[in-house]
């Protein structure tokens, strides 16, 4: 079984626990490492890493979720951008090391079947879980978050990029 339809299965199980349970930025090093099997993905097929519709409609979507979770829309939409921007430069790195001479994998899980549908369930749970974090009064901790947030590709500049935009999230 694939790598991410293997997640997916998994998740799906614990998916009403996982809103409440897992924090914001462990959903989002999960989300960002998906970017690996993105890259092997488009890799292969030559499709490039940046597709500006498909960003238009994970954006909206997270901006539809926060709204239901009583999120200010336009923080949300800052946050999302934040995360687009720093897969596609993972994405990015990944395919330039495997030009570079790095041996890549010859072919991983299905975007469309397997990958899209785990990234639109994590933004759904990033969201209500940064969503049950301002209800509770947490605000993000800039340093913990990019602390804890480690993922392969994801550049300095990317993680704070993320971590800022996460800290300004407000309730409406």
């Amino acid at each position: 079984m694939p790598r991410a339809a293997a997640i997916m299965t998994f998740t799906l199980l614990l998916y009403p626990a996982l809103a409440v349970a897992a924090d914001a930025p462990a959903l989002i090093a999960e989300r960002l490492s998906l970017m690996k099997d993105v890259a092997i993905y488009k890799s292969v097929r030559d499709i490039p890493v940046e597709d500006l519709q498909r960003e238009a409609v994970v954006i909206d979507a997270a901006v539809k979720a926060a709204a239901l979770h009583g999120l200010e829309p336009e923080t949300t939409r800052v946050f999302f951008k934040a995360q687009i921007d720093a897969a596609k430069a993972i994405q990015a790195c990944w395919i330039e090391r495997w030009s570079a001479g790095e041996v890549r994998p010859a072919d991983g899980a299905d975007l469309v079947e397997e990958i899209r549908p785990e990234l639109l369930r994590l933004g759904d749970a990033i969201v209500a879980a940064i969503a049950l974090d301002a209800r509770g009064g947490d605000t993000a901790d800039l340093e913990a978050f990019e602390q804890s947030v480690s993922v392969e590709c994801l550049s300095q500049s990317s993680r704070s990029a993320i971590a800022r935009a996460l800290a300004g999230i407000q309730l409406r």
